[in-house]
């Protein structure tokens, strides 16, 4: 009796035990093998004051990047350096809006940025060429965190963003941070390059 029960022990223990390793199995591959946008990466406040400054900077710099020269939405011209401490502040002292996207805080502590552009705006824009500064040149000065966010912002927002039409980017970020650093790294002439454009050569295939 003792050997029957010790039995039927031993065999539902190696079943549970395959179930939950095909379990974690199939989920670690699930996240390795996700598109990009299937990330599932909140860009609120917990992810804001977890963040290292630098990726924090970065993700502005995307952000901003692609809401004024894909989405085509005013407003967004200010620099990292201008919203970082305004947002962070923001988070600190108000835990309860942690849940609100780093855009939506955006607009709060920039307000022009939610403004709706009326028929006698001007472009803001005083640079000769789109996408400001943000070239290749500019990429090689960055910190790791920093292209990395900026990755992580840009994406988003074409991803979220852009209405109608637009560029797919069905890859992790991680794989675009590579794909541009290691064509920043081997094109030096190309320096004054748009990151966008950069980015864009890495688009999903038959765009």
């Amino acid at each position: 009796m003792l050997q029957g029960i010790r039995n039927r022990f031993l065999t539902s223990t190696v079943v549970l035990i395959s179930i939950l390793g095909f379990g974690f199995g199939g989920k670690a591959q699930t996240a390795t093998s996700s598109a990009g946008y299937r990330e599932k990466v909140q860009y609120n406040g917990r992810w804001w004051l977890a963040a290292n400054p630098g990726e924090r900077g970065g993700l502005l710099s995307g952000i901003s990047d692609c809401m004024t020269w894909e989405a085509r939405k005013r407003g967004y011209e200010a620099t990292a350096e201008q919203l970082a401490d305004p947002i962070t502040k923001f988070y600190e002292t108000q835990p309860r809006s942690r849940e609100l996207s780093v855009l939506m805080v955006w607009q709060r502590v920039n307000p022009v940025a939610k403004r709706k552009p009326s028929s006698e705006d001007k472009w803001a824009d005083t640079w000769t060429n789109a996408h400001w500064y943000m070239n290749n040149d500019w990429w090689f000065q960055l910190a790791e965190t920093e292209q990395r966010g900026y990755v992580e912002g840009y994406l988003w927002c074409v991803r979220t963003q852009v209405d109608g039409p637009h560029e797919r980017y069905s890859r992790l970020s991680d794989f675009y941070w590579s794909k541009i650093d290691a064509f920043v790294k081997s094109h030096p002439k190309l320096g004054d390059q748009a990151l966008a454009k950069t980015l864009s050569r890495f688009k999903d295939p038959g765009q």
